[in-house]
């Protein structure tokens, strides 16, 4: 071994090594900056990665061969007692190490200050206020075009007709998402500035949008006036702007006027896909239209206003029973009301909203919402029907790439099945397309947390607490719970309304310190926590098991999956490898029906099977 060591020492092979270490680190620095810079996929950097590590051994094998002489490259047995060649080497392999490691330090010293200390390097810090959520998004300004449709400000003597100005700007918004070669942001993101003095360029750097359109409209009795112009956030300038005095029944003609002026505006740098694509007018009844906008507003708000939407929405199609539109939007809402007002009947909601979508799709078969209901009624309700719903979502996506709930939905289904890579690129996709809404930055985070990174899902968790999503403090504190960051776990957050209370989190974490308060623990979840499955069960269930404090993982599953759906998330979670391994999983599984699934589909990312019998890491 001793002259092993001095051989490899004589050829200067460990020189080589730290060299190409070096060379190789810095080479990642700056694949990870210009990969954000210019949008390349996630998997650049570990592509890069993955090829540094191939190309190790080969360099040491060939710095063992070959030396690097004043006359050129030589083979070592060439140089049998030429120790003036090897100094020459060594002297510049010293210098070429001196040189990057010259480059190395304040690299290194710059990313430790700019994140808050070496611990800021792995847990970054949250990101709360407006301001930081808009600059949170870290898209840059794109080369293609892309516009931000900005909601219009309601200049009616009646605050209240705020609804119709919002109606109107997402209506716009759902035109111009369809026109090929331009990048639309969806309605969260767009409306995240609402009521904010935001300068032009933030929003157009948060959204990742060259171009924003805003307006106002003014609406008086049977009349209305919309302004509206198209400036470039780059340079603050006017593209285009016009204003529109017409009569309300020329609504639908003032919309399909102002995306067409913009597609124009926009054309040179389009092409020939800047086409607006022909659609019919959806509804020849005002006074429905009217009502449909108010629901609308009342869906996108969520809370106790969806009572309200429903009975707005049941009025529209009452008034026109082909309003395509009104019935996707009643489907959507009844699909989300019993989650949100407690009183209502779930299993009638839901049978309402089934006929509600599949309605919806007689009257207009591309519709995206009365897809994603529909689909989601597969993958959420027993009996699970996973093919078909994942199949659906599969087929809306084909008609509708750029619709973030479409491809949301469709992540944490595949997220339930196991299916991680695959639903962390649509949650990638739907955070790209709507980067300022809570839940995607919470689901994105998921899915970052279930393929190993950690310090992606931090990053995404603590914009969703500043977005206000409940389940980002939730599955934030646990991870940290997982990780052993009890301080991390009892930190100071905003209050989020259905969020675990910080109570039940500092009874935890003196649970695990103190077996002798297991009592107090249980007792506290007892009154936070529905036995039937609730919002937060998952989160829940998962840190009790870590205690030790549930009889049966996967009884508890059986339990609570039906009203907790998110419970089958959990048993992906990374620390969950006890129960993947449990003797009582496979048969869990079946009884979900993922088994067929998985021999159809693909078996998930962590399992496999093996002579009919199941095996999970």
């Amino acid at each position: 071994m001793p002259k092993l060591m001095d051989e490899l020492r004589r050829r200067h092979v460990f020189k080589v090594a730290i060299a190409y270490l070096v060379a190789g680190w810095l080479v990642l620095q700056v694949t990870d900056v210009v990969a954000g810079v210019i949008g390349l996929p996630d998997w650049t950097l570990k592509l890069v990665g993955f090829l540094f590590a191939l190309g190790f051994p080969v360099v040491l094998l060939f710095s063992w061969i070959f030396e690097i002489t004043p006359e050129g490259l030589k083979r070592e047995k060439d140089l049998a007692g030429d120790d003036s060649a090897r100094q020459h080497a060594g002297r510049r392999l010293n210098l070429a190490i001196a040189l990057l490691m010259v480059m190395a330090v304040p690299l290194v010293t710059v990313q430790v200050i700019s994140r808050g200390g070496i611990g800021a390097l792995i847990l970054p810090e949250s990101a709360p206020g407006i301001q930081s959520r808009v600059d949170a998004s870290g898209l840059a300004l794109p080369d293609y075009d892309s516009v931000a449709v900005l909601p219009f400000v309601n200049m009616s003597a009646d605050p209240d007709n705020e609804y119709f100005s919002d109606g109107l700007s997402e209506e716009l918004l759902n035109l111009l998402v369809e026109v090929r070669g331009l990048r639309v942001p969806s309605r969260t993101s767009s409306f995240a500035f609402k009521g904010q003095n935001v300068e032009l360029g933030v929003i157009g750097k948060a959204l990742g949008v060259n171009h924003v359109l805003e307006g106002s409209v003014r609406k008086s009795g049977d009349r209305i006036r919309v302004t509206a112009q198209l400036i470039d956030v780059k340079t603050d300038a006017h593209i285009w702007s016009e204003t529109f005095d017409r009569q309300m029944a020329d609504i639908f003609e003032i919309q399909d006027d102002i995306a067409a002026r913009i597609v124009a505006a926009l054309r040179a740098s389009l092409g020939g896909q800047g086409v607006l694509p022909e659609r019919q007018q959806p509804t020849e009844n005002l006074q429905a239209y009217d009502l449909y906008l108010q629901g609308l507003k009342l869906f996108g708000q969520r809370g106790d206003g969806l009572g309200a939407a429903v009975g707005l929405l049941e009025q529209a199609v009452a008034l026109d029973p082909d309003f395509a539109a009104a019935w996707a939007t009643l489907a959507a809402v009844r699909s989300v009301i019993w989650d949100y007002i407690p009183q209502t009947d779930k299993a009638e909601e839901l049978e309402a909203a089934r006929v509600a979508a599949q309605r919806a799709l007689a009257l207009d078969p591309q519709s995206s919402l009365a897809t994603a209901v529909l689909a989601n009624f597969d993958v959420l309700q027993l009996p699970f029907r996973w093919d078909s719903g994942l199949k659906r979502f599969e087929e809306g996506i084909a008609r509708h790439p750029r619709d973030a709930s479409l491809r949301l939905w469709f992540g944490l289904s595949l997220m339930s099945t196991g299916h991680l890579e695959e639903a962390k690129m649509q949650m990638l996709a739907a955070y790209r397309q709507d980067p300022a809404s809570g839940i995607n930055n919470t689901a994105l985070g998921k899915a970052y947390m279930l393929t190993g990174e950690l310090d992606k899902a931090v990053t995404h968790f603590n914009r969703g607490i500043a977005l206000g999503h409940y389940e980002s403090l939730n599955v934030l504190r646990m991870l940290y719970f997982h990780m052993g960051l009890d301080d991390r776990v009892l930190e100071t957050y905003p209050e989020i309304s259905g969020s675990l209370a910080r109570q039940w989190w500092v009874a935890l974490v003196d649970a695990r310190a103190d077996p002798d308060k297991v009592p107090a623990l249980e007792q506290l979840t007892q009154t936070q926590v529905d036995p039937a499955g609730s919002a937060f069960s998952v989160t829940v269930h998962s840190c009790l098991a870590e205690l030790g404090l549930l009889e049966s993982y996967t009884d508890t599953i059986r339990t609570t999956y039906v009203s907790a759906p998110d419970e089958l998330q959990g048993m992906w979670y990374p620390w969950n490898t006890a129960l993947r391994q449990s003797p009582d999983f496979q048969s869990l599984v079946e009884e979900l029906g993922l088994m067929e699934l998985w021999r159809a589909r693909g078996f998930p990312d962590l399992c496999r099977e093996e002579a009919g019998k199941l095996v999970c890491k």
